[in-house]
């Protein structure tokens, strides 16, 4: 893969004008070959149905209603086990891998991802 190319994608199909659906064709039809994780929710179904043939590494699910909270952790998982490189884990797979643990030791308080994420990036690079 060349430089041109991050080596994860994270879209929302949720996305209009273009639809997440069109930005991933787009990116694939210009050659992207990298991973992609993609939020859905239940009202996504067909759209999410038709994305598959196009290459999906996770389906990270939204919540249903207003309301409920999006679960970060979720996240931070498939973007760890999306950049493990062939037993090899990947920098950034490392550093979500420890904003989840720092997650966990919070009590999987939501509202802080942020902040752990900086957290791990600090921790993981030292």
């Amino acid at each position: 893969m060349t430089d041109r190319y991050p080596d994860l994608i994270v879209l929302d199909l949720y996305l209009a004008q273009p639809s997440g659906a069109e930005v991933l064709r787009r990116i694939r039809q210009d050659g992207y070959q990298g991973k992609v994780i993609v939020f859905s929710g239940e009202s996504m179904v067909s759209v999410l149905h038709d994305v598959q043939s196009l290459g999906l590494d996770k389906v990270v699910h939204v919540p249903a209603q207003i309301g409920d909270c999006f679960d970060f952790g979720e996240l931070m998982i498939a973007i760890a086990a999306a950049l493990k490189d062939d037993g090899r884990e990947h920098h950034h797979a490392r550093i979500a891998r420890r904003a989840y643990e720092l997650y966990e030791h919070g009590g999987y308080k939501d509202g802080h991802d942020v902040a752990h994420w900086i957290r791990a990036e600090r921790e993981v690079t030292l």
